[in-house]
């Protein structure tokens, strides 16, 4: 089927999502990858889209895949702000859900609660677009690469990208101390990645 000049993969109608993401992350998990978790990149500042059917798409997904049921996985090194890192308290107390200590007046279910400065990370990530210059508008910001390096790997490690693109990953691996290999099909990023990245050739002897 077409629609304009485009074509309508079978089983799917015209307007329908594609949902190229999720098939892919079915596809692994069928393949007998572990799908584990499913983040919610979402961006603060969305590409405009002159739409009037639907709403402006303002997010991306980002899966964790792994091959073991156990792995490698650093959530010390990706904890952000505590809700209640204010507290004075610096401890364990009882508190309301609204924030207020125990026989304070006020609404609100009271529970334990952990007080500490940090927390683990959530599974979305508010991140903004930013550009890079010589490079295309959607290049991925460095701040959602940097917590996937610094969660599933050591230093030292090496980081594969086998969707190089300009270089984003690469160099947030070699500026995190992880070695890193990229694979892209387009030459035309070749120069952009060795001004991005510089790291001495890998040896696996």
């Amino acid at each position: 089927m077409l629609l304009g000049s485009r074509k309508i993969p079978q089983g799917l109608k015209p307007k329908d999502l594609v949902g190229i993401p999720w098939r892919v992350a079915f596809a692994l998990q069928d393949d007998g990858w572990y799908l584990r978790q499913d983040i919610i990149w979402a961006k603060s500042n969305p590409m405009p889209e002159s739409v009037r059917d639907r709403c402006t798409k303002s997010h991306e997904y980002i899966f964790m895949l792994t091959k073991q049921p156990r792995y490698y996985f650093d959530n010390e090194a990706i904890k952000e702000p505590a809700k209640w890192a204010d507290d004075r308290r610096n401890g364990s107390g009882r508190l309301t859900y609204d924030g207020k200590r125990q026989g304070e007046s006020g609404q609100g279910q009271e529970a334990f609660v952990s007080i500490k400065k940090m927390r683990n990370k959530r599974d979305v990530w508010t991140v903004p677009i930013r550009p890079f210059k010589g490079a295309h508008f959607a290049v991925m910001p460095e701040a959602i690469v940097e917590p996937c390096v610094l969660a599933s790997s050591r230093i030292g490690d090496v980081v594969l990208d086998p969707f190089m693109g300009s270089g984003t990953t690469a160099q947030v691996a070699r500026d995190l101390g992880r070695q890193y290999i990229g694979c892209e099909l387009n030459p035309e990023y070749g120069k952009l990645q060795k001004k991005r990245t510089a790291q001495k050739s890998l040896d696996f002897a």
